[in-house]
């Protein structure tokens, strides 16, 4: 039987690197972000689930914002902490996330809903703490990207998604794609205001992020490598 506290603890003990397809997969976010600061004209209170050591709720910090975080492994809200974000240690499939109702103006879940064995759950916890029209910014792999559309042609298994928990992206327990997403999100409280994506690539790598693909990814989300949705609640 698996530990959740020991599995992420070993699969994120590494140091977060910004390489340039981390990079691809952030600067939507920061935007959505600095879309929704403009609208109402103040800072944001921002929840970053799933927020790791804080390196990137550090950005959000640094944008102006108040950030608060939440993540399974104590070790890494210490240093989320040290980092100035105001972090709680939760097991948010457990316990929910640990903040009062409609505190928030903006929850941030990159790579997460993935992980989740009831994403209704969760994204009920978000509706709860999210102040009436805030907005939630997420992102999760597609199963339906172009890369995965040719593995699965030639006999290989889509991208992202790995048969034993012990593989590279073991964790990854629930698919989407941008219609099941958004589907998920409008049968839970959530008007999808957009969804964009990272990159569209035949095989993308750190090293094959082009102009020419970023580009694609905005036009022909469906196609993307990650799926990057914005949704307000509603009530």
């Amino acid at each position: 039987m698996v530990n959740r506290l020991e599995f992420h603890r070993a699969r994120y003990a590494e140091e977060f690197v910004f390489d340039e397809l981390r990079w691809s997969r952030i600067q939507p976010c920061l935007r959505m972000l600095q879309d929704e600061q403009q609208k109402k004209g103040s800072r944001l209170t921002v929840l970053d689930v799933g927020c790791g050591d804080g390196t990137v709720s550090r950005l959000f910090l640094e944008a102006g914002h108040r950030v608060f975080g939440v993540d399974i492994v104590p070790e890494f809200v210490r240093e989320a902490i040290e980092k100035g974000i105001e972090a709680k240690t939760a097991d948010v499939t457990e316990d929910g996330l640990p903040f009062p109702d409609r505190g928030m103006d903006v929850i941030y879940a990159a790579a997460l809903i993935e992980h989740l064995y009831d994403p209704e759950f969760f994204l009920e916890e978000c509706h709860r703490v999210l102040k009436e029209g805030g907005i939630l910014v997420l992102s999760s792999p597609n199963i339906a990207s172009l890369s995965s559309r040719l593995r699965m042609l030639f006999g290989k298994g889509p991208k992202f998604y790995a048969s034993a928990l012990s593989w590279e992206f073991g964790g990854h327990i629930r698919i989407f794609t941008s219609g099941t997403l958004r589907r998920l999100l409008e049968e839970n409280g959530f008007q999808v205001e957009e969804i964009t994506s990272n990159v569209v690539s035949f095989t993308p790598t750190q090293h094959t992020r082009r102009p020419w693909s970023v580009t694609l990814g905005r036009w022909m989300p469906s196609l993307g490598e990650v799926l990057i949705v914005k949704a307000r609640k509603v009530p």
